[in-house]
């Protein structure tokens, strides 16, 4: 016959077994046939971070976390599949070049400072050679 206490051992212990499976069943991401179409797909790999995948695909990791349903970012599993989604990449906003005339008494810094930019930036961006020789009148394209 079993004593009582190693039977209440047992018990609990297989009770904290399933308690921790359950937990991690819930933390495992979506499936691979989840994805949608044309999502990339990532095998997570053994010392895999969430971050670490977040920044070799270009994702916000709160996007990944809520793409795959993980709830606790830092507990994923190596060998089970996350969809990464393609981010969403907008084109660089070039801001429109601005025109300015140069005054009496101008220097080619004085202006670069005004607009926050390099002298070189403006010189080359009007073919100046010499940035201590600019013309009052002339216009000058600030980038």
């Amino acid at each position: 016959m079993v004593p009582v206490s190693v039977t209440r051992k047992f018990v609990s212990l297989s009770l904290l077994v399933l308690l921790i499976l359950s937990m991690a069943v819930a933390a495992f991401p979506a499936a691979a046939a989840d994805c949608a179409a044309g999502t990339t797909v990532h095998q997570v790999r053994w010392n895999d971070t969430l971050e670490q995948i977040s920044r070799t695909y270009g994702v916000d990791i709160v996007t990944l976390r809520d793409l795959n349903g993980i709830s606790n970012i830092n507990l994923i599993f190596w060998g089970t599949t996350l969809c990464i989604g393609t981010p969403e990449v907008a084109p660089p906003a070039v801001p429109p070049a601005i025109e300015y005339q140069v005054r009496y008494g101008d220097t080619l810094s004085q202006i670069a400072y005004a607009f926050g930019q390099s002298v070189s930036a403006i010189a080359s961006a009007n073919g100046i050679a010499n940035v201590n020789y600019i013309l009052t009148g002339e216009t000058l394209i600030v980038p």
